[in-house]
């Protein structure tokens, strides 16, 4: 029960972005214009067994995602949080995991980087203006 609830979910959130896109030109319909960057993090160092992570990467990329691994997806939401640039940009998480840099740990040493009660990386970047697709079970 719980494994078809969550390909219920990843395949709702995957219809409702398919939603948004022109089929007759593969492009954004009026209803979603403006998006100035659209990444969808698909990295296979990240073993992910309730969702399809690269298949959603694969259908996303012709439509205009950029796909990118957990550490270009680090340095790129860090990039446009810092400037303040993350309005109109979205990033999907398909993986239904976030890679650790988005939650402000360090790879090596597993330890979070940043001061107790600071706010993670991923916050910041949403309160920055920055839109994130979550299509796993649990957020953050």
């Amino acid at each position: 029960m719980k494994t078809q609830k969550l390909i219920l979910i990843v395949a709702m959130t995957l219809w409702r972005l398919a939603a948004s896109f022109s089929p007759a030109a593969d492009t954004l319909s009026t209803r979603s214009d403006g998006w100035r960057d659209k990444l969808v993090f698909w990295d296979d160092r990240y073993d992910e067994p309730w969702a399809n992570p690269r298949a959603a990467a694969e259908f996303l990329a012709p439509r205009g995602f950029r796909v990118v691994d957990a550490d270009e997806l680090g340095r790129w939401v860090t990039d446009v949080t810092e400037r303040k640039k993350a309005a109109d940009t979205v990033v999907v998480l398909p993986h239904g995991l976030s890679p650790m840099r988005l939650l402000d740990i360090d790879e090596d040493t597993r330890v979070h980087r940043g001061a107790p009660g600071a706010k993670l990386l991923v916050r910041r970047y949403m309160e920055t203006g920055g839109r994130v697709v979550w299509s796993g079970e649990l957020p953050f």
